[in-house]
C-alpha cells in the first residue's frame, strides 16, 4: 500500500513499518542559531518541523500558518512563515482553535489584539537594524566569535527579527567589521588629542627653555594619562618638533628684540643736536 510520511512525501510499504512514524526513531535537537530540529536516525532526515508522529492532539489541530518552536533555553515562540513574523505570545487564531480566546470580543479587544498581530518590523532594514541594535544592547564586543554572542542574545524576542541563521551571522560580521573601523577612529582621535595636550602642557611648562631635554620633560609628565596615552618614538618626535619651533621662536625674539633697541638707541642720539648718526 501506500502512506504519507511526516514531511509529505509518498512512499510504498512493504508490509514494513514505516521509519517515519515512529516516534522512537526521531530525536530534538538544538541548532546552534538556538532554533529546534527534529532527526530521524532510520531515514536520516532533518526536520524544522515537528514530525506529525510527536505532535500532540493540540498540535495536530493547528490549520493556521503559525508554527510553535523552542528557543535554547526552553521557552516557547510562535513563528509566522508567511508574515516572517515572530512572537512570544500565542497568536489569537491559535487561541481560538484551542479553545483559549473569548467567543466575544469588545472592539477594544479586537483593535488592541489587530495592532499586536501587525509585524513589529515591516521591511527588511527594519530586521537587520532591530538585530544591530540587539548587538549594541548586549554590549557585544569587536573581539567577540559568534558563538560567544550568541549566548548574550537569543533569548531576546529581536533575535527573531532575522530568521535565517545566514543572515544573523552575515549582519553580525558586518556589525564586528564596523566596531573595530569606529574603534580604531576613537583610538587615533584619543592619540591625536593626547598629543595636542602634550604640546599644550609644553607651552604652559614653567621650566621650558632651548636646553631643554626630553627626559626633563618625560619626568615632569610621565604621570599625566595623555602622556601614557603616546608611543615613546611619538612623544620624542613631538618634543623634538616643539623644541624646533621653540627655537625658532626664540631667535626671532631676540631678533625682533635686537631691532627694537637698534631703533631706540636711533631715536635716542638723533634727539641730541650734537650728536650725528
Amino acid at each position: 500500500g501506500w502512506f504519507f510520511s511526516c514531511s509529505g512525501s509518498v512512499s510504498r510499504t512493504f508490509n514494513m513499518a514505516d521509519p517515519a512514524k515512529e516516534p522512537a526513531n526521531w530525536t530534538e535537537h538544538t541548532h546552534a542559531d538556538g532554533r529546534r530540529y527534529y532527526y530521524n536516525k532510520a531515514t536520516k532526515q532533518s526536520s524544522w518541523d515537528k514530525p506529525e508522529c510527536l505532535k500532540n492532539t493540540e498540535e495536530k489541530m493547528n490549520t493556521t500558518s503559525w508554527k510553535e518552536y523552542k528557543t535554547a533555553d526552553g521557552r516557547d515562540y510562535f513563528y509566522n512563515p508567511i508574515t516572517k513574523q515572530s512572537v512570544w505570545e500565542m497568536p489569537v487564531e491559535l487561541k481560538r482553535l484551542r479553545g483559549l480566546a473569548k467567543d466575544e470580543e469588545s472592539d477594544d479587544e479586537k483593535e488592541e489584539k489587530e495592532k499586536e498581530e501587525e509585524p513589529e518590523w515591516k521591511t527588511p532594514e527594519e530586521r537587520r537594524e532591530a538585530f544591530r541594535t540587539l548587538l549594541a544592547d548586549k554590549g557585544v564586543k569587536s573581539a567577540m566569535k559568534w558563538e560567544e554572542a550568541l549566548k548574550l542574545i537569543q533569548d531576546d524576542r529581536r533575535f527573531n527579527a532575522l530568521t535565517a541563521a545566514g543572515e544573523r551571522k552575515q549582519v553580525f560580521a558586518e556589525y564586528i567589521t564596523q566596531s573595530k573601523k569606529r574603534e580604531k577612529e576613537e583610538e587615533r582621535e584619543k592619540k591625536k588629542k593626547a598629543k595636542d595636550d602634550f604640546v599644550d602642557a609644553l607651552t604652559n611648562w614653567k621650566d621650558i627653555k632651548p636646553a631643554a631635554r626630553y627626559k626633563d620633560v618625560a619626568e615632569a609628565f610621565k604621570d599625566e594619562e595623555w602622556f601614557k596615552l603616546i608611543e615613546e618614538a611619538e612623544r620624542v618626535e613631538v618634543f623634538d618638533d616643539y623644541m624646533d619651533e621653540f627655537e625658532k621662536k626664540s631667535k626671532e625674539d631676540r631678533r625682533r628684540k635686537r631691532k627694537e633697541y637698534v631703533e631706540k638707541v636711533k631715536e635716542l642720539y638723533a634727539s641730541e643736536e650734537k650728536i650725528s648718526i
